[in-house]
């Protein structure tokens, strides 16, 4: 079978500059690299490093997009303002010169990563090719205006959980037979495999052993719950009074965000709240296995929670909110789930709180999760999954 993966204009493949569509495409073609099992094409945006790093791999093509940027950004501005009044404006040009490419060669399936408004313009180009969407995000669903044209339009649909693929089915239910689970994976090599020196981490922020080190990484956004974890902490810490809380990421947003922030850890005891920025992918492992309790606490309707595997997969209790996607990952037997209510904030800090003073059920948990993230969220099989629900 021969296959074309189309990735978006915003990060490329490979993933030097990260990306969590770009990290889940690279484990698919890494897959193909160990046994090769499909002839497949990956169209990308044009980076330097990834034309690089692409050189390393003998069982995929790389075809780098170059594209006028400037032009790029007026076009998505103009269509950000077009879909307001719901006008049927699209043009790409990446997705232009990416049909240019398309075009040269017959593929069984090409797949559309995360964009599900470029089949307008594919379909229209390309109007006998079979065309997939691999959809990472609650994008296409009865909240947005072009879900149903495409739905209608392709061939299959590709969703990373089984909450998304309810939301997509929603918009047609008649067409709930092209709408299939395909779920992210992680290296479970890199998180859970190596042995790593616990001690590194607490000796570098001078953290005890009679200390618990709480740890949340992932973007710092609104959306993630940070504000209302930090609050949480300074709660559990209250009455526990040996928790450390480790946040990992860069905080964005808006200028009274990062604010509240800052105001909420000056709150609490002094030096309980570590806040690392940025730490490359590469080092969160590390940080991982020293930890003792991963809390991630989002408050928008996750489609999965990377996050969340790579730290049960590290054989770590995590306590996260009961939305989205999260109740699929995180059973009973593998972590505590609060809800999004009002009393968010008291029942995560009572969640940190009891979970923390009982050594057993940490074990428990963190064994549990281990054991669930290396069964359903291997990447050993990702693509042999993929080829399955495409044929």
């Amino acid at each position: 079978m021969k296959i074309a993966i189309l990735c978006n204009e915003a990060k490329p493949v490979p993933a030097v500059e990260g990306g969590a569509v770009e990290t889940l495409v690279d484990l698919l073609i890494q897959n193909n690299e160990d046994s090769k099992i499909l002839d497949i094409d990956v169209i990308t945006v044009h980076n330097e490093k990834a034309i690089i790093k692409s050189e390393n791999y003998l069982n995929t093509s790389f075809k780098f997009i170059k594209y006028n940027k400037g032009l790029e950004e007026k076009l998505i501005f103009m269509n950000k303002f077009t879909k307001k009044f719901k006008v049927k404006f699209w043009f790409h040009e990446y997705l232009k010169e990416a049909v240019k490419v398309l075009n040269q060669n017959d593929y069984d399936w090409i797949i559309v990563e995360n964009r599900p408004i470029y089949i307008k313009y594919l379909k229209n180009k390309l109007p006998n090719k079979k065309f997939a969407l691999h959809l990472h995000n609650d994008t296409l669903s009865v909240d947005n205006y072009y879900s149903k044209f495409c739905l209608d339009k392709y061939d299959k649909i590709l969703t990373v959980s089984e909450y998304i693929t309810r939301r997509v089915v929603e918009v047609n239910p008649k067409l709930k037979e092209k709408v299939v689970t395909l779920l992210n994976r992680i290296d479970t090599n890199k998180f859970g495999g190596t042995i790593f020196n616990k001690d590194s981490i607490r000796e570098k922020y001078n953290i005890t052993d009679e200390e618990k080190i709480i740890l949340y990484h992932g973007r710092i956004i609104k959306e993630k719950g940070v504000l209302e974890l930090i609050k949480a902490f300074n709660l559990a810490n209250a009455k526990q009074k040996k928790l450390k809380l480790i946040v990992i990421g860069e905080v964005s947003g808006s200028k009274y965000f990062e604010r509240r922030i800052a105001e909420e850890i000056n709150k609490g005891q002094e030096n309980r709240i570590i806040m690392t920025g940025y730490v490359d992918h590469e080092l969160l492992p590390q940080y991982l296995n020293s930890s003792d309790i991963v809390v991630l606490p989002s408050l928008w309707n996750e489609p999965f929670g990377l996050t969340i595997v790579e730290s049960m997969a590290m054989e770590k209790p995590v306590i996260s909110v009961n939305v989205g996607a999260i109740p699929e990952i995180i059973l009973e037997d593998c972590g505590i789930l609060v809800n999004k209510d009002e009393d968010l904030v008291t029942n995560l800090a009572q969640a940190i709180y009891n979970l923390s003073e009982n050594s057993e059920l940490m074990r428990k948990f963190g064994e549990n999760s281990k054991k669930r993230a290396i069964s359903n969220y291997n990447s050993v099989d990702y693509l042999k999954d993929l080829v399955m629900l495409l044929d």
